[in-house]
């Protein structure tokens, strides 16, 4: 299997819970701006009802937007937002042999674009969420028996939302 440097970036809670209702579990602020500057000037692909999570349904800025999905979706090229639609993991695994292979491939979302590119990635960029939220209906693919823990920071703390939370690197086996 060819390796296209996938690294799958999310933040799931103890139960590997990543959203409900189409919306993120918490809103952590230092871990929002941890994503930003994780992302920026990288490429990032995700799914169509992700974009439709992000203000004014925009791709990201200053991203490479690979928006993976079998729907019908245009950006015109003129668009301020640098965005490929690829309707297949067959195009999507093309179009990423064709491209510059400095910038990092992340997976942002949601839970079936995780499901479908898990199987060809060999990182992992996760935030745990120290809490089993009560209210989750989409939850990030289990990867423990694939991937082993490399690198995690020190426990964090959220005043606003009062989780703790730690920054993960797994690295496939």
């Amino acid at each position: 299997m060819r390796n296209y440097h996938l690294t799958p970036v999310a933040a799931i809670d103890s139960n590997l819970g990543l959203g409900n209702k189409g919306d993120l579990l918490v809103r952590i602020k230092e871990d929002l701006q941890h994503f930003k500057t994780l992302t920026r000037h990288q490429r990032v692909i995700y799914g169509k009802n992700t974009l439709l999570t992000f203000p004014q349904a925009a791709p990201l800025p200053e991203r490479e937007n690979i928006i993976l999905t079998d729907s019908e979706i245009d950006y015109p090229e003129s668009s301020a937002y640098s965005v490929k639609i690829c309707h297949s993991l067959a195009e999507l695994f093309a179009y990423l042999e064709s491209v510059n292979t400095d910038l990092r491939n992340f997976v942002i979302g949601g839970a079936s674009v995780y499901r479908q590119l898990l199987p060809y990635s060999d990182c992992l960029e996760l935030t745990e969420i120290d809490h089993a939220f009560a209210h989750v209906d989409v939850y990030f693919p289990d990867f423990r028996s694939d991937f082993c823990l490399q690198t995690a920071s020190e426990m964090h703390f959220d005043g606003k939302s009062g989780l703790n939370y730690r920054y993960c690197t797994y690295v496939r086996r």
